[in-house]
């Protein structure tokens, strides 16, 4: 594949996937499911993402987000950025939800609008806020590192 993938038909025409991954992430795992190896090619590349720099200590290598909930009856809330190995685990030990830095966060949780969130977090973390189709394009299309974008 060269270019971003673009839907023809259906609710997401004219929509590249790359861009359906920061918009609607649950629509690109279904796809992936019925068999769109395009899609699934995506998802794999949406995973083990390495983010700039750690939103706890500044060291580099980030690769979880953390999520907590005030009481059980609440909505999660993200922490801002992404956090390496010895914060994510300092954030684990005080009983929030860490996972890593990666797609599959995004269907964690059932309701659709908070996968969208959780989208759009990892897309403010990579700078991607607003960007083309092509640059995300290049974003799933260079390693899984973000050292290794150009």
């Amino acid at each position: 594949m060269t270019k971003p993938f673009v839907l023809q038909l259906g609710v997401h025409a004219g929509k590249s996937l790359e861009r359906l991954m920061f918009t609607d992430p649950r629509y690109v795992s279904v796809l992936a499911t019925a068999g769109n190896r395009y899609a699934g090619w995506l998802i794999k590349r949406g995973e083990d993402r390495v983010g700039p720099v750690c939103t706890g200590c500044g060291q580099a290598d980030s690769r979880y987000l953390v999520f907590y909930r005030q009481r059980v009856d609440d909505d999660f809330t993200i922490l801002p950025g992404a956090y390496c190995d010895k914060c994510a685990r300092e954030h684990k030990n005080l009983g929030r939800t860490v996972m890593s830095l990666g797609f599959s966060a995004t269907l964690w949780p059932r309701r659709k609008i908070d996968q969208i969130r959780i989208a759009k977090h990892i897309s403010e973390i990579f700078a991607l806020k607003g960007a083309s189709d092509e640059k995300l394009f290049r974003f799933f299309r260079e390693s899984g590192s973000s050292r290794h974008l150009r």
